[in-house]
């Protein structure tokens, strides 16, 4: 991150930064069994349990898009990175589709 519009280095300022912010508690939700979320639902079993308890697991994709990003910025070819991106979007649809 930028303070006073120098990146800082420091790990401790990193993580006491890190654990301040809203996505440290979206990465720990994320990160949690869903066994964990059923149980807490009061069902025993995922079979017969709410397919939404699921769609946690989907906020692990705001890490993937900021690691695209970054990835993209310090990247010599971003040309090769947005063609590998668009690529994977449309596999990922078209298994979508498929299913």
């Amino acid at each position: 991150f930028l303070e006073r519009g120098l990146l800082v280095k420091d790990t401790a300022q990193l993580s006491r930064k890190y654990v301040k912010s809203m996505a440290f508690y979206i990465d720990i939700i994320s990160i949690v069994p869903t066994q964990v979320f059923y149980l807490m639902a009061g069902l025993d079993s995922p079979t017969f349990a709410l397919p939404s308890i699921r769609l946690i697991k989907l906020m692990k994709g705001r890490r993937l898009l900021q690691f695209v990003d970054r990835s993209e910025c310090v990247s010599n070819y971003p040309i090769l990175s947005r063609l590998g991106v668009l690529s994977l979007s449309m596999l990922l649809v078209m298994h979508w589709n498929a299913c």
